[in-house]
């Protein structure tokens, strides 16, 4: 649990607020990249909203969703939790699948006659 005396509502209008910068060289490193225009990135923050206004303190459910698809086709996923330090990822492209979860051993209910 993400414990602490700051409130929780203190703690997500700081995160929201701060200012992130990208070194100078990773800026000259991408300048001039032009993205395909069938890309399509989308950001989706999810504040934990309901949680905090119902009386809950807690941050672990806070969650930024991050994700790409390319001529409407998944591509890259991210699941980032920024107060446990919590992430998720995948990527499938071409026949390339990786993520940074294990494999699920899965198991069929249905047996084999």
């Amino acid at each position: 649990a993400v414990v602490s005396t700051q409130s929780t509502g203190a703690k997500l209008s700081e995160a929201v607020h701060k200012t992130i910068s990208a070194p100078d060289d990773l800026v000259r490193q991408c300048d001039g990249i032009m993205l395909p225009e069938d890309l399509d990135i989308w950001i989706d923050p999810i504040d934990s909203t309901k949680g905090y206004i119902t009386g809950g303190s807690s941050l672990e459910s806070v969650t930024v969703l991050v994700g790409v698809h390319y001529n409407s086709v998944p591509i890259l996923g991210v699941m980032s939790y920024p107060f446990t330090k919590d992430q998720i990822w995948g990527l499938a492209y071409e026949e390339r699948r990786i993520c940074n979860l294990p494999k699920p051993r899965i198991t069929s209910p249905i047996k084999n006659k």
